[in-house]
């Protein structure tokens, strides 16, 4: 069948449902009923792979854990606009603390506005957002394995003022550090006498 001959060949890529006869619900169809721009501000991309290895259950964002890599600084009053990949042959439901984030949908003016987004097997997603909450926002997979095993980072405000609920910041984020390498070398210890895990 050429190119030509398909009826999908200039299909919508936001909406999969042009492909079939079947109507799923996705988030291409979801419409805000008002505009849900960004204040006008600067914006800065970021992309991520969704990563892992099934055998070793270890889930990650890049090749890299929670625990190996530094906060992602943000300038408050920035847009973020976040590309991701989920190159995983597993759904991740990404969870962003703290703020909501337009999903890019195909809708414009009016795509609407979610907190958590679940991504499927081989695909892309879109989100943005304007940086207006101060502190450290965790985001990370909403399956709590995936989580404890890594799968997140943290946003932190420039020159935010400190928490007044948080005495030592350093060792709040060393303690969290230290639990997700815990949980991922418990998860292995759990797996590995199933034959799941490589030693």
């Amino acid at each position: 069948m050429s190119m030509s001959d398909n009826p999908h060949a200039n299909h919508n890529q936001d909406n999969s449902n042009e492909m079939s006869d079947i109507v799923t619900v996705n988030y291409a169809m979801l419409k805000s009923p008002k505009k849900t721009t960004l204040p006008n501000s600067t914006r800065r991309v970021l992309k991520f792979e969704l990563t892992g290895n099934m055998n070793r259950y270890v889930w990650s964002l890049d090749n890299k854990v929670v625990s190996e890599t530094d906060k992602i600084l943000v300038k408050k009053g920035e847009n973020l606009r976040l590309i991701i990949f989920n190159g995983s042959m597993m759904r991740h439901p990404m969870h962003l603390h703290g703020h909501d984030f337009r999903v890019l949908n195909g809708q414009g003016r009016l795509c609407s506005f979610k907190n958590i987004i679940d991504i499927m097997p081989m695909e892309t997603d879109t989100l943005e957002f304007n940086a207006n909450v101060e502190g450290d926002w965790f985001f990370h997979c909403h399956i709590l394995y995936h989580m404890m095993s890594g799968m997140g980072r943290v946003f932190s405000y420039e020159n935010q003022a400190p928490n007044p609920l948080i005495p030592n910041p350093k060792l709040a984020q060393r303690k969290l550090l230290q639990t997700t390498k815990k949980c991922t070398s418990c998860f292995r210890m759990i797996l590995q006498p199933m034959g799941t895990t490589e030693k």
